[in-house]
């Protein structure tokens, strides 16, 4: 099945297949909207304990043909051929908090001067 980001249609491309299903993960209108049309999922996000985010550690990063994210203990890199295909998809799991910290330092350009204790809670279905 592919995936989509959606404004107003799905994106059609070389890889697209006739009477091929999409699913709609994302959709965007033009509407303006303002803080309290976000409020109630940010305070979900961050406060109940169904929360993804609430049990897990995530740092992310988009570059200029993928993403890279860390979610707990591990770092997984993405590279796309086409805004939906994806070519390269690798995941790399810390085997330590230095080797964790290594990580962060050298994928995301920032040092940790605390004590790490990174969440990696298996959220099924998210």
């Amino acid at each position: 099945m592919n995936y989509t980001f959606v404004l107003g249609a799905p994106i059609i491309d070389e890889t697209t297949k006739p009477n091929e299903e999409w699913k709609k993960i994302y959709k965007f209108d033009l509407v303006p909207r303002r803080w309290n049309d976000f409020k109630v999922m940010c305070n979900f996000q961050q406060d109940d304990d169904e929360s993804f985010l609430k049990h897990n550690s995530v740092c992310c990063i988009q570059t200029q043909d993928g993403d890279l994210a860390l979610w707990g203990w591990k770092l997984r890199t993405k590279k796309y051929i086409s805004p939906v295909v994806e070519k390269i998809s690798e995941v790399k799991t810390a085997k330590d908090v230095q080797e964790l910290k290594q990580i962060i330092r050298e994928t995301f350009g920032f040092e940790l001067y605390f004590e790490l204790q990174p969440k990696d809670r298996d959220m099924s279905g998210f």
